[in-house]
């Protein structure tokens, strides 16, 4: 009966609080987030795909923004803090500069693809499993855009950002994959090309976004 009561407290909460909302994205956020590196990386290697392999790797260091952002909400969790708006823009900021720097990373892989004008194909059903859920995850991160908000803990609202810089560099990735299954050996080059930069700059510009905004709030 207490774990009932615990767990019909913890829905009630989770409805009316943004910051709960806002973590539990994030932290399953993560878990998604290792779970397709692992498969991108573990594919890249059955498949001898370098392009799955840095793929894969690009995921990780995704991997390693978001965790970022959950080791300063568990150390402000144990600590009970109220919000610190100054330390936490300027946290902010700095998730702003590594996502920066990750898109050059990501202009690297394009610049792969594109020169090899070729992909692996994945097994029987698995590429529309992995389209499924590709959209799934730009259309939540599209939705959580529109109707997000800044928060009382700043930096929870970078995982909005996270997320859809993640979403569309993975559809990125499926587009190749797709292109290749079902292209028919056609050439590709101008998609591939148009798409990747495309993504680049979407995830530049919501880079650029998080460093002005931290810039603009910390100066005021």
């Amino acid at each position: 009966m207490k774990s009932e009561s615990r767990l019909k407290n913890w829905i009630s909460e989770y409805r009316t609080s943004p910051e709960l909302k806002s973590r539990v994205r994030l932290y399953s956020g993560a878990l998604l987030n290792a779970v397709f590196a692992v498969f991108k990386i573990f594919t890249g290697i059955i498949y001898r795909s370098t392009w799955l392999l840095a793929a894969g790797i690009y995921f990780l260091i995704f991997l390693g923004v978001r965790m970022h952002v959950i080791n300063l909400d568990l150390a402000v969790l144990k600590r009970g803090e109220d919000p610190n708006h100054e330390k936490e823009w300027s946290f902010y900021g700095k998730i702003g500069w590594l996502m920066f720097l990750m898109d050059i990373g990501l202009s690297g892989i394009v610049v792969q693809v594109v020169k090899q004008n070729a992909a692996n194909t994945y097994p029987g059903i698995v590429i529309y499993l992995i389209a499924l859920y590709a959209f799934y995850r730009y259309i939540t991160a599209v939705i959580r855009i529109i109707k997000g908000r800044e928060e009382d803990r700043v930096y929870l609202s970078a995982a909005r950002s996270i997320d859809m810089s993640f979403a569309v560099t993975e559809i990125f990735t499926l587009q190749v994959a797709m292109l290749s299954q079902f292209g028919q050996g056609r050439d590709y080059h101008v998609a591939n090309i148009v798409t990747g930069t495309a993504v680049a700059l979407i995830v530049a510009v919501i880079a650029i976004d998080m460093i002005l905004k931290s810039r603009r709030h910390l100066k005021n």
